[in-house]
């Protein structure tokens, strides 16, 4: 490595570095940037001259090749564009960077096509394409060299590297980009000939931290274990102590074990195969407990689906997934186009015949849950039990010992239930069922406190909602898991001010891995400087990496792409083989080939071995913790007739209010977004839905003739387009309750006769909503989901 001492813009040393940092030039860089200066030291600057001399060209032409490197390893990408400006004007140039091409060949030819194009003097601004970014997507976060996009400048001399760059980036930022030029030219400078895929931009020692080190989480497991024997353990070992507690029913470990073993005699009596989906059409309950065990001991898997979805979507979903039967509550919706059996829970657990445990191991199917897709139809991603029991048996980010005591107040097709139901059921713990479909701070208080719940999951909508109410509501949590979405360290802070009995935990993960890949422990003393929350380190046989559009690792603090490996890995997608081919691939990053699931997710690795989230690479994104492909909903609108084109985006034009917004060009003044909105609910769930709906004589494009979303206009606060026209509220109570909609939903004005939801209302500002309206107008208001 080379070694000299830095310094600072007064020339005083500041600490080691691999370069000198020389004090800023005043008049040599554009107005308002900064710039910084590198010396080479003496060994790499002589060998750079050398290697210039050996090419018939200066010193600034191996540099500017150097660049090119850089950028392609950061990337991934295997042409990069250099733009030259000189006192001639400016001069753009594809590059091309093959990997398998020779060293000195590949050289000497950059080295000519630059002779060609006119050569270059030492005082040449240099700028490597426009996009330091390892994959495709607008940049989403500040300082790094992730997000450059045409904020920098090389300006190169002898033994010289000479960086101005202005906002977002900072000198940590730079530096990072001058470190893989210096690793490049060591690399050019190789006295034997090689391709160009032996030059490694990335520090071994760390390349081993990030490849191996962080990534050291094997556990031991048994191939035979299955979450339904695991669970027979447990309740052989306790027999007597509560599995399930709600508000009106407690069952024992012996009880559940009992009820469990009926519905899986049922289930085999009644023809379902092993590895078949038994859909699920219960709201969250002890029932639905007893009938997931249940289907899981008769070696089939659990397809937990939502009652309150359209019925077009659910019928989908139990055709798509080519269901065995359906499990139900007495409230069964219709469900056009399906010809199955509705049997309900009470049925089966009338059956009289013993049950016959079923030969499965740790690979068979355990659930099936479906999300958003982006070519317009859910996809099901099939998990396995060795997925569950990674997430929940022998783990160390959570403690799940001594009968840990879980709130289970996620949906069964949200895959948090699945940490809240095992976590406490493969651990001799309780599962406590929340009764409120939709939790609100005052009701998850009320549970906490009743049945002494110690371990809770939120998503970070509804804890930021429930911390802006009052913290205090979530006191007797001893773990408190948040995920969904990034975390907000304002409410991080206040939580912890108001908590201090909890510890915090932030998690990530998919759904196709299983709840969770990552989780961050949060300290109780956060940097005041802390903008951010990490996702943190891979659990228990998990692993992750940050890689380029190649699939190569790139440095520490250089943004890519986030894959996830281990035995989390759900198989693939049900019946979709050339999507499951897309997103889990394999790649060699250490010992061996190893299966991936590409997230989309753009991360980075941070100095202290934790991972930073960024943003997204495509059209996915979270709203209150559900993950919406926004291509899904762009399908649907261009399904109804007189719709030209479309888009949508989700905004936050007032902080923590994210919602969905329609961009629509119809044919004709017929389409109302009103009727858009009407049609789409019937095929959508509500939390796809879009709040607000804009029509456009024309969507504006880019230059290169693509949709250009920074020119969509921001929606105003003027009250949509509804069925019923505007009529203003009577009475003073009718017009402050007006008035706080209005305040809640961002509106102008809100109507006596306007609907809560229509006016884009969701579950969670109907929470809040509630909290307004009991503090200033009524002791009891209910809240009814849309």
């Amino acid at each position: 490595m080379n070694t000299c001492v830095a310094k600072n813009q007064d020339g005083v040393a500041e600490g080691s570095s691999l370069f000198d940092v020389l004090p800023s030039q005043p008049g040599l860089c554009p107005a308002g940037w900064i710039r910084r200066e590198y010396v080479l030291d003496a060994a790499l600057a002589t060998a750079l001259y050398e290697t210039a001399q050996r090419h018939a060209v200066n010193e600034a032409t191996i540099l500017c090749a150097a660049l090119a490197l850089v950028e392609s390893r950061f990337t991934g990408a295997q042409t990069v564009l250099a733009s030259r400006v000189d006192a001639n004007g400016s001069l753009q140039l594809p590059i091309e960077v093959p990997r398998a091409r020779a060293r000195n060949a590949w050289l000497q030819a950059f080295c000519s096509s630059l002779d060609t194009a006119s050569p270059i003097d030492s005082h040449t601004a240099w700028m490597v394409s426009d996009d330091l970014h390892s994959v495709d997507a607008e940049p989403s976060c500040d300082d790094v060299v992730g997000a450059i996009n045409s904020r920098w400048n090389v300006y190169t001399s002898p033994a010289r590297l000479e960086v101005a760059f202005r906002a977002p980036l900072n000198a940590a930022a730079i530096d990072l980009l001058a470190a893989g030029v210096v690793r490049a030219l060591t690399g050019l400078r190789a006295s034997a000939d090689g391709d160009l895929s032996l030059i490694d931009i990335v520090d071994p020692d760390e390349h081993r931290r990030m490849l191996f080190e962080w990534n050291a989480t094997d556990i031991s497991r048994r191939a035979a274990d299955t979450v339904h024997d695991l669970f027979s353990e447990q309740a052989s070992r306790y027999p007597n102590l509560p599995a399930i507690e709600s508000l009106h029913l407690t069952l024992s470990y012996a009880e559940l074990d009992a009820r469990a073993n009926r519905v899986a005699a049922a289930l085999i009596a009644a023809g379902v195969e092993i590895g078949a989906p038994v859909a699920l059409l219960l709201d969250r309950s002890v029932e639905a407990l007893i009938a997931i065990l249940g289907i899981l001991k008769a070696g089939a898997a659990y397809l937990p689906l939502d009652r309150n979805y359209p019925a077009e979507r659910l019928a989908f979903v139990i055709n798509d997934a080519h269901a065995a039967l359906i499990i139900a509550g007495a409230d069964v919706p219709e469900l056009p186009g399906v010809q199955l059996p509705i049997v309900q829970l009470e049925q089966l657990q009338r059956e009289t015949s013993a049950y016959q445990p079923r030969s499965v191991d740790s690979s068979a199917l355990a659930y099936v849950m479906y999300t958003s897709g982006s070519t317009g139809t859910p996809k099901g991603a099939e998990i396995t039990h060795q997925s569950i029991i990674r997430l929940v048996c022998d783990v160390t980010y959570v403690d799940l010992g001594d009968h840990p005591r879980v709130l289970h107040a996620a949906p069964l097709g949200f895959d948090a239930s699945t940490l809240e139901i095992w976590g406490a059921l493969l651990n001799g713990g309780t599962c406590i069922v929340h009764d409120e479909r939709i939790p609100t701070g005052c009701g998850l208080e009320d549970t906490i406190e009743r049945h002494g719940a110690r371990i809770a999951w939120l998503t970070a909508a509804l804890f930021n909602t429930i911390v802006d109410e009052n913290a205090g509501k979530l006191r007797g949590l001893r773990q408190l898991l948040i995920g969904g979405e990034a975390l907000s360290v304002a409410h991080v802070r206040k939580a912890y001010a108001a908590l201090p009995d909890v510890t915090i935990i932030n998690g990530y993960g998919p759904t196709e891995c299983t709840t969770f890949a990552a989780t961050y422990r949060i300290p109780r003393d956060i940097d005041a400087d802390c903008s951010s929350i990490p996702i943190g380190v891979p659990i228990a046989n998990t692993t992750l990496y940050v890689l380029n559009s190649s699939g190569e690792p790139v440095p520490m603090g250089v943004i890519g792409e986030l894959y996830i490996g281990g035995a989390g890995l759900a198989r693939g997608y049900l019946a979709r083989v050339e999507l499951t081919a897309e997103k889990f691939v394999t790649r060699s990053l250490g010992a061996g080939d190893e299966r991936l699931y590409r997230t989309g997710d753009l991360v980075r690795w941070l100095p202290q071995g934790v991972i930073e989230f960024v943003g997204r690479a495509d059209g996915q994104i979270k709203i209150r913790g559900y993950r919406i492909e926004m291509g899904e909903i762009e399908v649907a609108l261009q399904r109804q007739s007189g719709i030209r084109a479309c888009a949508v985006l989700a905004r936050e034009d007032r902080p923590g209010h994210k919602r969905l917004v329609v961009y629509y060009v119809a044919d004709d003044a017929s389409v109302t977004a009103r009727a858009l909105r009407d049609q789409l609910a019937c095929s959508l769930p509500d939390f796809m839905v879009p709040a607000i709906y804009i029509a456009m004589d024309a969507l504006p494009v880019t230059p290169n003739g693509k949709l250009d979303r920074r020119a969509l206009p921001a929606p105003d606060n003027r009250r949509p387009e509804l069925a019923n026209v505007y009529v203003p509220a009577i009475g003073k109570t009718e017009q402050r309750l007006c008035e706080l909609f209005a305040d809640l939903l961002g509106l102008d004005q809100v109507g006596r006769n306007d609907h809560f939801f229509d006016l884009g209302g969701n579950s969670l500002l109907a929470v809040r909503t509630v909290a307004r309206i009991h503090s200033e107008l009524a002791s009891t208001v209910p809240t009814i989901a849309a």
